[in-house]
């Protein structure tokens, strides 16, 4: 997870809600998680995700209720959304429907990153970021189950999934999970998932207009023009992999689990940006070797081993390959 990232401050008064129901005190709330009444007043102003994590931790910590995730995304009403859920309410199918919160989602959650896909006799709708925490059940519950409220309202029926993917292990009671969401759970999962009949994704929309669609779809799309921009996956991929390089190259497994992402995620998004895992890594070794060499107090052979490579050999053909010349030769002319 990033600071940058911000959502609608709609889902924090919908949290205070929830403790205030619990009796826990909402100034205190606030207070923990440095917000005021006034930042989150306007609907349709913006606050740090991290902020909503901090909100659900300080709630889990007061209210003992595994399923209070579940509870909290069956309650969930579209308008609360915003321009998105209006958008979704009015597309003419439950299809056109979850298209719209894929290309919106970011309006929503500027985290969020989702992916449709076809499968046949189902539909297949993926969240591609893992959470910060997968193992922390409530905001992952709260999401899942929120999304399929807001499809069943879209539609004005009950629709059960053909299969909904959860990422932590199994809880001891699967009661309410049942309830809310049909017989098709699975646990562990390698990501969170949600898949839909064909035959329901299909269905109309209670409230289809075409026109009205047209126009908030415009709106929903000059106001994602206008978040603000976030670093660039390979920035991140930089940023996260420097730290940890003293102790070897990490895998893209590894590192993309440090920036909450599944590695395929990673990987697809570094080929949007025209790069790859393996020319970032080289091109941030290729940049601190030239600034650790300016240090005479490394030796050579440490430089190698602060940029992640075990054996001094293999830095040495790596530099040769950059600069055309030895790190030693190299140090010499910049010294001299």
């Amino acid at each position: 997870m990033f600071a940058a990232d911000t959502h609608r401050a709609q889902r924090i008064s919908r949290l205070l809600r929830v403790g205030t129901e619990h009796g826990l005190d909402r100034a205190t709330l606030l207070r923990q998680i440095d917000l005021s009444e006034d930042q989150i007043r306007d609907p349709d102003s913006r606050v740090p995700v991290v902020k909503t994590l901090r909100l659900w931790r300080r709630i889990a910590n007061q209210v003992t209720d595994p399923d209070l995730g579940l509870e909290v995304g069956s309650t969930l009403e579209i308008r609360e959304t915003g321009v998105v859920g209006y958008a979704m309410m009015h597309s003419d199918t439950l299809l056109g429907d979850i298209t719209r919160v894929v290309r919106f989602a970011k309006l929503i959650n500027q985290r969020a990153d989702l992916k449709l896909e076809d499968l046949g006799n189902r539909w297949r709708l993926e969240a591609l970021n893992r959470p910060l925490f997968p193992d922390f059940r409530l905001p992952v519950d709260e999401g899942i189950v929120g999304l399929m409220t807001c499809f069943r309202e879209v539609v004005g029926r009950q629709i059960v999934p053909a299969g909904v993917f959860f990422l932590y292990p199994q809880p001891e009671s699967t009661k309410l999970h049942r309830q809310l969401l049909g017989n098709g759970l699975h646990f562990d999962a390698p990501a969170a998932a949600i898949e839909l009949w064909s035959r329901d994704i299909e269905s109309p929309t209670v409230a289809a207009d075409v026109g009205l669609t047209r126009y908030l779809v415009e709106l929903a799309q000059v106001l994602l023009d206008t978040l603000p921009k976030t670093e660039s996956y390979a920035d991140r991929l930089r940023q996260t992999l420097w730290p940890l390089l003293s102790e070897g190259l990490p895998t893209i497994q590894e590192i993309a689990s440090e920036m909450a992402l599944s590695s395929r995620s990673l990987q697809r998004r570094l080929r949007e940006e025209d790069t790859s895992f393996a020319e970032v890594v080289d091109t941030l070794r290729h940049e601190k070797a030239q600034l650790l060499l300016r240090d005479p107090n490394l030796a050579v052979y440490e430089v190698g081993y602060l940029l992640g490579y075990s054996d001094p050999s293999t830095f040495h053909r790596a530099f040769r390959r950059w600069e055309g010349t030895s790190p030693l030769r190299f140090r010499a002319q910049l010294l001299s």
